[in-house]
């Protein structure tokens, strides 16, 4: 502390004579004079009593607190965390519908989160999106499915030849290719198509190909055929019976002769493709030959 004493009166001009003789005679004195070598370079601003004044103020009244009504500092909140939530949700991946597939030769079964009860045929595809489905029951479909839906809200089922609405009743509906078709067993269906627009109840079916309508008689049973073992055709070209064949046997069948025009309508076996193919062989007048265990050709008749 006193050598930093002598070091400010020596730099002030404050010593006497012989304070400044001890002084200069000191270890430091070589170091305390390049210190004040080096200070006497330095260009120190113009200190402005007034100016620093103003800005002191000037800070003190920007650093001063804000007092918010507590109505509208909730109000923020809210809308800060609206626009975190919205920015949340929009962020999230789209749910992934539940898909159902029944392969070639097989049949799938399932249950919706109503309750509601699907079947679907061979070769065919559903599918359904459970987080939304208490506001919208809807399935879309490709292939073929029996619904028994329980009663409720709107009930849709979505292909891509048309679309089939209902309240609570059981239905089958068909889309392969250009062939669409709804059959009612129970209550009142309604189908709409790009062409079309029609209400069937029980015992009713409607039908449709390359959007036309079709006319096909309805069976008289409380299912569909193919759920208890028989393949029901209606008003069919060859080449739809033959996919149908393929797709319920899980067999292939190379069909080398297709000339005719003529449509089948009539119930083969579900449980045995070589009697399914001989009644199909027979109406068109064709001969089988078996390429192998699940490989069958249909040609004409030498």
């Amino acid at each position: 502390m006193e050598k930093e004493h002598d070091l400010a009166k020596w730099l002030a001009g404050e010593m006497t004579a012989d304070a400044l003789r001890e002084f200069e005679k000191s270890e430091g004195f070589a170091t305390y004079q390049r210190i004040a070598a080096h200070s006497e370079r330095l260009q120190l601003p113009d200190f402005d009593t007034s100016d620093m004044l103003q800005r002191i103020t000037s800070r003190e009244k920007k650093t001063a607190p804000v007092v918010r009504p507590l109505w509208r500092r909730a109000g923020w909140q809210i809308a800060a965390i609206l626009v975190i939530g919205l920015g949340i949700w929009i962020g999230l991946p789209n749910e992934k519908p539940s898909v159902y597939v029944a392969d070639a030769g097989m049949q799938k079964s399932f249950r919706l989160p109503d309750g509601s009860e699907v079947t679907l045929n061979a070769g065919s595809e559903a599918s359904y999106l459970k987080g939304d489905w208490d506001d919208n029951r809807e399935v879309s479909l490709t292939g073929e499915a029996f619904f028994h839906v329980a009663k409720g809200r709107k009930f849709e089922v979505h292909t891509d030849q048309g679309t089939v609405t209902v309240l609570g009743t059981q239905f089958d509906v068909r889309a392969r290719g250009q062939r669409f078709e709804v059959e009612c067993f129970e209550g009142k269906v309604d189908v709409k198509t790009p062409t079309a627009h029609t209400i069937i109840t029980k015992g009713q079916i409607v039908a449709f190909e390359k959007g036309q309508p079709l006319e096909v008689a309805p069976q008289s049973s409380a299912q569909p055929s193919w759920m208890h073992g028989e393949l029901a055709f209606r008003a069919e070209n060859l080449d739809q019976v033959v996919a149908e064949l393929q797709r319920h046997f899980n067999i292939r069948i190379d069909l080398r002769s297709n000339a005719t025009t003529e449509r089948f309508t009539g119930v083969v076996p579900g449980d045995d493709p070589l009697v399914a193919l001989h009644l199909i062989a027979r109406t068109y007048k064709l001969q089988i030959r078996q390429a192998s265990a699940k490989a069958f050709i249909l040609d004409a008749m030498e």
